[in-house]
């Protein structure tokens, strides 16, 4: 058995595959994770190399450099095949019986649907009317994709086998836990009371996974505020990794749909991949000292959280575990990687099982972080720290 790690350059956001192959019967398990941006390449990959055929796709959270490509990827692949789809949207309830809102009410939100816009592009290039549209619509349109569409909310703890038995694995939930869930929530009726001027229904309301994302993504959209801190001209050395890898992040202003992204541990016959989604660092570090019996847990890839933010990677949970191939995926302008988190890999120390300590990136435009780090200048002090930076985006291992 053959499993194979490949990212793509998807604008400032996450695109991620995992191939699964048996060399014996020869079938093959297609997982797709995300998609900022669903470029010609990785439309090329999905058409040609998948042929069509996604047997479990995963969408961590709301955020437009997430999922701004997977609803243009379903909007322009109608014949796409999927088999199994995870996406924690507010859907996990009966739609017969939901109570009605107030019509007033509905008309407003319906208003909200029909206007809809990715207000933050993940391309920094315009996005056409067809992608303006909500994936839960989309999924809903396609009576195919609705059915396989997981009616549960998945949360920490929870396991689901990748296929229908055993043999592609099983995934373990990390994140979210059941406290950002429920507080998803009421940062839902937050928006809501801000859209319509009212409290939404108690229990379950029609068209609720459609409000839900649509006011979510509203929200995720809107500008923030951030504090420009200017990137050091002092010269890299080993003393000025130290600094920044000791220290430690600040979660407080994380937003609640990062909080609540879906991060997972693909496993089988012993191997794992950690996919971080936009996870906080505490709730991934609770979560795998919960579930894994040991100080030291070895990974064959991870998928750092939330493109390398110093926020979301902490002195705990970079020491709790390690991988000889750490995947660094999207980024934004000012937002990540930053040297705190990239330290923290290149500084940590080298252990039982492994010899040296891989960044695949997929993306240097204008991270200014990142591309001072790869410059010639600094591969020595990189090779005594038995690591490096590459933009090699694949790797493959057995299982």
């Amino acid at each position: 058995m053959k499993a194979t790690i490949r990212t793509f350059q998807s604008g400032c956001g996450d695109c991620i595959f995992l191939i699964l192959e048996d060399g014996m019967s020869g079938e093959s398990f297609h997982i797709m994770i995300d998609c900022g941006v669903f470029t010609t390449e990785i439309k090329t990959f999905v058409v040609q190399k998948l042929e069509l055929r996604l047997d479990l796709l995963i969408v961590t959270h709301y955020d437009d450099d997430h999922i701004a490509g997977i609803i243009k990827m379903l909007s322009e692949l109608e014949k796409l095949e999927i088999g199994k789809i995870l996406f924690n949207c507010f859907q996990d309830y009966e739609e017969n019986a939901t109570v009605e809102i107030p019509s007033e009410d509905k008309d407003l939100l319906d208003k909200y649907i029909t206007n809809i816009h990715l207000l933050s592009n993940p391309n920094n290039t315009k996005i056409s009317a067809p992608q303006a549209v909500l994936l839960s619509l989309l999924l809903k349109s396609n009576d195919k994709w609705f059915k396989v569409w997981n009616r549960k909310i998945l949360i920490e703890g929870d396991t689901i086998n990748v296929g229908n038995d055993i043999k592609w694995g099983q995934f373990l939930v990390l994140s979210p836990s059941s406290e950002a869930w429920d507080n998803l929530k009421d940062y839902f009726v937050r928006e809501y009371v801000k859209c319509v001027h009212s409290r939404p229904p108690q229990g379950a309301f029609e068209n609720q996974y459609a409000y839900w994302e649509m006011l979510l993504r509203i929200a995720a959209s809107k500008p923030q505020i951030k504090k420009m801190i200017p990137i050091s001209s002092s010269m890299i050395t080993k003393s000025f990794l130290q600094k920044k890898a000791d220290a430690n992040p600040n979660e407080v202003g994380i937003t609640s749909p990062n909080k609540a992204s879906l991060a997972l541990v693909w496993e089988c016959n012993g191997k794992r991949i950690l996919l971080g989604g936009d996870a906080i660092a505490s709730q991934l570090y609770e979560a795998i000292k919960k579930h894994y019996d040991g100080n030291h847990i070895l990974f064959e890839a991870i998928k750092i959280p939330h493109h390398g933010s110093k926020n979301n990677m902490s002195n705990e949970l970079s020491l709790l575990v390690d991988s000889e191939h750490y995947f660094l995926t999207g980024g934004k302008k000012d937002e990540g990687p930053n040297y705190e988190t990239l330290a923290k890999i290149i500084l940590h120390p080298i252990e039982d099982g492994i010899q040296s300590h891989t960044v695949h990136y997929n993306r240097i435009l204008n991270l200014t972080e990142l591309q001072c780090l790869i410059k010639d200048e600094y591969k020595e002090l990189l090779e005594s720290c038995k690591a490096k930076l590459t933009n090699e985006n694949e790797y493959t291992f057995e299982y």
